[in-house]
């Protein structure tokens, strides 16, 4: 499982950072960004429990240094293509990086107590709240909606319920959690369902492994929305159900990837 995590690290890494050299591109790196808000949120609670499974602190640093070098291409090509379409966009994502940057202006990367867990979890959040508006907007045509922008929301859903647990476990209460789980509920299986429908379109082999790949999504999100009920948690199950779900994501955009 350890290969896994060290892949899911190199895949945001090496798309991380570079010229966008399309809107599409610029869609796509706006949806991984807020997969990547809800993993430093993650990681910070897995340290936060007194918990290293998988290296954590070096997970939050690449996954921070991985979300900084995007918001940096995000502006910088929104910047050098002006245009009103994209204006909304412009907006949302400099906010975005600007209370991202509270992380570091507030030193609150390297304080691990207690006291300063909602503080943290707040600037990622109010990140990803922009970030996903900006992905919405840049998709509010229905069509523009490729696996893509569906594979990145169910990675989200399931890296934010991870955090919630874990938060939970470290004894920090977070506020607006039945919001959150029904938002989890709806959305997850609206995901799943048109990631089965775009399996559809395939030829047979790389559908039956696709809606393989969403059974188990599937499987994985039920886990997190049956666990509300549980009064403790396994930390570590958390974290290794949560990447479990975006290795699987991973794996349907690369058999859509290698059909076109």
């Amino acid at each position: 499982m350890v290969s896994k995590f060290i892949i899911l690290s190199c895949i945001f890494l090496s798309f991380a950072h570079g010229g966008i050299k399309n809107e599409r591109e610029l869609t796509h790196k706006i949806e991984s960004s807020r997969v990547l808000c809800m993993k430093i949120i993650k990681s910070h609670a897995l340290i936060g429990t007194k918990n290293h499974f998988n290296d954590p602190d070096t997970q939050m640093k690449n996954d921070y240094g991985a979300l900084n070098n995007n918001l940096l291409d995000i502006n910088q090509y929104l910047a050098s293509h002006p245009s009103e379409n994209l204006q909304k966009v412009k907006v949302l994502t400099e906010h975005a990086a600007e209370t991202f940057s509270q992380l570091k202006k507030n030193d609150l990367l390297h304080q691990n107590g207690a006291d300063k867990a909602i503080a943290f979890f707040k600037v990622l959040e109010k990140t990803r709240v922009d970030i996903n508006k900006a992905a919405e907007i840049m998709t509010a045509k229905k069509e523009k909606r490729d696996v893509y922008f569906f594979t990145t929301r169910l990675s989200t859903i399931a890296q934010k319920a991870a955090a919630v647990y874990l938060y939970k476990t470290w004894g920090i209460a977070l506020p607006k959690l039945d919001e959150y789980f029904a938002v989890m509920t709806r959305k997850s299986g609206k995901s799943i369902k048109a990631l089965e429908k775009f399996a559809q379109k395939l030829q047979p082999k790389e559908k039956e492994a696709v809606l393989k790949k969403t059974h188990i999504i599937k499987n994985q999100i039920m886990f997190f929305i049956m666990s509300r009920q549980m009064k403790g948690h396994i930390p570590t199950l958390l974290y290794d159900k949560s990447n479990k779900i975006e290795y699987m994501n991973h794996e349907i955009e690369d058999i859509f990837e290698s059909i076109k």
